[in-house]
């Protein structure tokens, strides 16, 4: 008998903690909120022509982050500027250097 109240009482748990996974209206439309303020963001940024730095900490694939950054620039308008470090530098560092 109480293996099989404890096996009734273990699968409820179960289930009340799949049900507490599911997803919700509220956050649906707070998704939905949040792509139409990024998609109002982006927009500004491109009729601004803002600037966006990338750090690179790996300078083996310098050449082909500049080249998706020209591509960048020629879809969006905004400038994508990539700054390469050596391997032996400090990412930490480099970025507190660049704050400063």
């Amino acid at each position: 008998m109480k293996k099989k109240l404890l096996s009734i009482l273990l699968a409820g748990a179960m289930a009340m903690s799949l049900a507490a996974c599911g997803e919700d209206a509220a956050s649906d439309s707070a998704a939905s909120e949040t792509s139409k303020e990024t998609a109002t963001a982006t927009e500004t940024a491109s009729e601004t022509g803002s600037e966006i730095r990338l750090l690179n900490g790996k300078p083996e694939i310098d050449a082909q982050l500049q080249e998706l950054a020209a591509l960048y620039n020629q879809e969006t308008g905004n400038v994508l500027k990539v700054e390469t470090i050596g391997g032996d530098t400090n990412a930490a560092d480099e970025l507190k250097k660049m704050y400063q």
